[in-house]
């Protein structure tokens, strides 16, 4: 035995070890991914691995191990093939036809190139063949699916006819044990760089899988801050409506139960009068009852109108507001008279994206509101502005009246409040309209005022 067939054999002894880990380290991927074909470098390295047992001990003397090693040559070749096809994501059904069949072209490359004449390389030139034929699949996947891992698998595949056939003979000469010691070498270099291959494809794979999952915490995180918002929004409306109810329950006590008993007590009063024969008495108390039945119904039409102003489908358009309060004076000026009105200036008033009909409401409420109470003065005066400050537009509507303390003033836009009592008609309605309306465009409504300097009502608006 030459020093090179000493260097060989131990070099084969030493890839053994290689080739273990190897084949342990696609077992244990193959667990990971079965659907990768790994299982097959498994078995490729193996195959690879007895091939080196072979050729570095005593069997390589007998004369069935050139048949024994060409076998094992081509059920290696065979097994790469099944497992690159199914790397790549190709059909792969019939496991042992693709290894039958793969054996057969093994060797049936093998034939021909011994016919052309090339002897002991006829094998490693058929294993070449194949071999780039599996980098040509390789780069194929690349183009529907761009990947480092591919492009590394198809570079081992070339590199290991470049080493066998280029290298080889130029290290261990062209004998037929030194090429199949040579063949065992590119094979384990071939299994390394499929497992580098498979690695980086399974980096990749955790990466994306990260970035869905960061991508997934995110949005949980925006549903679950989305649904923190909703469930405040949710809670503040059950508060609302909590604070309405007893507003309610409070007026139907006290606003209905006491008009309507006594709409009860005047009817047998009226029934009493009849039977008398006093119809002077009857038709003076019909028409109280008139009077109460007028003023429930316009109590009754309140609750309404907030009912629709709070469910409403908001309209949005581009509207000059200006247009918006011209329509809402020509309202006041059919329900008040025109003398009424008369005493309400304003300002140009600019434009904004709001829903015109709702707003000619806050309006109506507004500065009807606000000509009731100037009205108890000598020389009523009503005015209309507006202002435009930090991204908003902000309308304030001020009169001469009678005012309010300002501790008073966070109670007005509460239902059914009526801060002078009877003394001034209304049902504490008209003021929780307009903040209904205001807020559901998302806009807020205040007031101020002291008793005896008149009040300002403002309300503002996105812009």
């Amino acid at each position: 035995m030459t020093f090179m067939d000493d260097a060989t054999a131990g070099a084969l002894l030493a890839a053994s070890g290689f080739l273990v880990v190897l084949a342990g380290s696609f077992a244990v991927g193959d667990r990971l991914r079965p659907t990768w074909g790994l299982r097959w470098f498994a078995l490729a390295m193996v195959l690879t691995l007895l091939r080196a047992v072979g050729s570095a001990s005593s069997l390589a003397a007998w004369p069935e191990w050139a048949t024994a090693a060409a076998m094992l040559a081509a059920l290696n070749v065979s097994a790469l093939y099944v497992g690159v096809r199914a790397y790549i994501e190709q059909p792969v059904r019939g496991h042992g036809v693709w290894l039958v069949g793969g054996m057969l072209v093994w060797f049936g490359l093998r034939s021909g190139f011994e016919w052309v004449g090339l002897g002991a390389t006829a094998g490693p030139w058929a294993s070449g063949v194949i071999f780039a034929y599996l980098a040509f699949l390789c780069v194929r996947r690349m183009r529907s699916f761009a990947g480092g891992a591919y492009v590394l698998a198809a570079v081992v595949f070339i590199l290991h006819p470049a080493l066998v056939l280029g290298i080889g003979p130029l290290v261990v000469a062209p004998d037929m044990k030194g090429l199949r010691g040579w063949g065992v070498m590119g094979s384990a270099v071939v299994g390394l760089g499929l497992l580098m291959a498979a690695m980086g494809r399974l980096r990749m794979e955790l990466e994306r899988e990260i970035a869905r999952r960061c991508q997934a915490e995110a949005s949980l995180r925006e549903a679950n801050a989305s649904l923190e918002a909703r469930v405040k929004d949710r809670t503040a409306e059950l508060e609302e409506l909590v604070s309405d109810l007893e507003s309610f329950n409070h007026m139907v006590s006290h606003d209905l139960r006491g008009p309507l008993g006594g709409m009860k007590g005047l009817a047998e009063v009226c029934q009493q009068g009849l039977q008398s024969g006093d119809l002077v008495r009857v038709a003076r108390y019909l028409g109280v009852m008139q009077q109460e039945a007028d003023r429930l119904g316009q109590l009754v039409s309140q609750l309404l109108e907030l009912a629709k102003v709070t469910h409403a489908q908001l309209e949005r358009h581009e509207t000059e507001l200006g247009d918006v309060l011209g329509r809402a004076l020509d309202v006041l000026r059919l329900s008040h008279g025109a003398d009424a009105v008369a005493c309400v200036t304003a300002t140009p008033l600019p434009r904004a994206t709001v829903d015109p009909v709702l707003l000619q409401q806050v309006f109506v409420n507004l500065i009807g509101n606000a000509i009731k109470f100037a009205g108890l003065m000598a020389h009523p005066e009503v005015r209309v502005r507006s202002d435009e400050a930090a991204a908003q537009i902000v309308v304030e509507v001020r009169d001469n009246g009678p005012g309010f303390s300002p501790e008073q003033a966070r109670s007005l836009f509460q239902p059914f409040v009526r801060l002078h009592g009877k003394a001034v008609e209304g049902n504490g309605i008209g003021l929780t309209i307009v903040r209904r309306i205001v807020e559901r465009h998302g806009g807020t409504v205040w007031a101020e005022g002291q008793v005896g300097a008149g009040a300002r009502f403002f309300f503002s608006l996105p812009v």
